[in-house]
């Protein structure tokens, strides 16, 4: 399997401390992004324009490249194209108080690893505007680096390990989005492929250069011996629409078995990249536990 080792990609930790009320939805993750993308849009576009469509300037526009990248002239498309970062929201209260602190973590790779100057400045700006539905406000105390490369697992694959979803997991089949009930082993683990698959060739120029018929063939013989699944429906804030909009996905833990040989570097490097859709703003983020702990 074409992967580079280690895999191009970090994980920030974003440091803040709260100068205004901030009081989140559910999920905070989206409208982190929100306020981010508002933010970056601000500061990178040099012509001012009111809108993205038309402008002579998008193939060199690093706003366009974070934010609403469009695949590359005949590349395969694997739906909507997802940007070059994950933000992965923290675990705190719903309401924070000023005088508060506040972090959450930033995957990035592709084009993002090139703009760490401009990513910054944009969580600086973003921070102290209005977050969520009460124009909450925070101030940027720094950005650490957690991981500077993911490293590919040199031991064999476990012939079992646990999947721990963190955050709701939205994975659809047939074009719908499935339920705790209807979710299988092979639906997980192709959501997985597919996501460092569009990763690699997307945002690294770099094909798999794998049997997908054979691999998808593969994770249909794998399957979950314990699952505790359950539907998990919450609300986004949506700076664009103001106000908040319907969710939902899968959260829960499993035991995967079967020969994960395949997707063993797979499986590993989606606790980066994450699983499904929407993972931009964070949802399916996972971790796998070879003991049940």
């Amino acid at each position: 399997m074409n992967l580079p080792s280690p895999f191009p990609v970090q994980r920030w930790r974003v440091h803040a401390h709260v100068t205004r009320t901030v009081c989140w939805p559910e999920y905070e993750g989206s409208a982190l992004r929100g306020v981010w993308g508002h933010a970056l849009r601000r500061l990178a576009c040099a012509t001012g324009q009111p809108r993205c469509e038309g402008c002579q300037l998008q193939r060199r526009c690093p706003y366009i490249a974070l934010f609403e990248p469009a695949p590359a002239p005949g590349s395969r498309t694997y739906g909507d194209m997802t940007p070059p970062y994950v933000i992965e929201p923290g675990q705190g209260p719903r309401v924070l108080q000023a005088g508060q602190t506040y972090h959450f973590d930033l995957v990035v790779f592709g084009a993002s690893l090139q703009y760490p100057a401009l990513i910054r400045q944009a969580w600086q700006r973003a921070l102290s505007a209005n977050i969520g539905p009460v124009r909450g406000a925070m101030q940027l105390q720094g950005m650490e680096l957690v991981q500077s490369a993911a490293p590919l697992p040199e031991r064999p694959a476990p012939s079992r390990v646990w999947v721990q979803l963190q955050t709701p997991v939205y994975i659809k089949r047939d074009g719908r989005a499935l339920r705790a009930g209807q979710l299988t082993a092979a639906d997980f683990v192709w959501a997985v492929v597919r996501r460092v698959a569009e990763v690699c060739e997307l945002h690294l120029q770099r094909s798999l250069n794998c049997d997908f018929k054979a691999l998808k063939q593969a994770a249909a013989a794998l399957y979950f011996a314990q699952g505790q699944w359950e539907d998990h429906h919450f609300e986004r804030w949506s700076n664009r629409q103001g106000r908040n909009t319907p969710l939902q996905g899968i959260l829960g833990r499993g035991l995967l078995v079967g020969d994960l040989t395949p997707f063993w570097p797979l499986l590993h490097l989606g606790q980066w990249l994450h699983a499904g859709g929407k993972a931009s703003f964070g949802m399916g983020r996972y971790v796998l536990l070879e003991n049940d702990t």
